[in-house]
């Protein structure tokens, strides 16, 4: 009778320990399942950062590209200007010089 005891309760720790390990590996494969979330989570919050910043970068591009060609076109209209000027002032020569 002892012996069916110690035999029993033997059995007993055994199925406590495989039942232990089974539940220590799903809370592990739970905190893998919650880590891949997390982890996955974190790619999208730094993917969505990164778009931002490349939108924010082609922003800062086109703003730059429009504020030369604007520079570009003023100093056209600046040398029409002086052209003109000049014009003018060779025709007044002209006029003078008839006179």
């Amino acid at each position: 009778m002892f012996v069916c005891q110690l035999t029993q309760q033997t059995k007993h720790r055994h199925l406590f320990k495989t039942i232990v390990n089974l539940d220590l590996k799903e809370h592990r494969d739970i905190g893998l399942r919650t880590k891949d979330k997390k982890s996955s989570l974190g790619r999208k919050k730094i993917e969505k950062k990164e778009e931002q910043e490349e939108e924010e970068e082609e922003e800062e591009e086109e703003e730059e590209e429009e504020e030369e060609e604007e520079e570009e076109e003023e100093e056209e209209e600046e040398e029409e200007q002086q052209q003109q000027q000049q014009q003018q002032q060779q025709q007044q020569q002209q006029q003078q010089q008839q006179e």
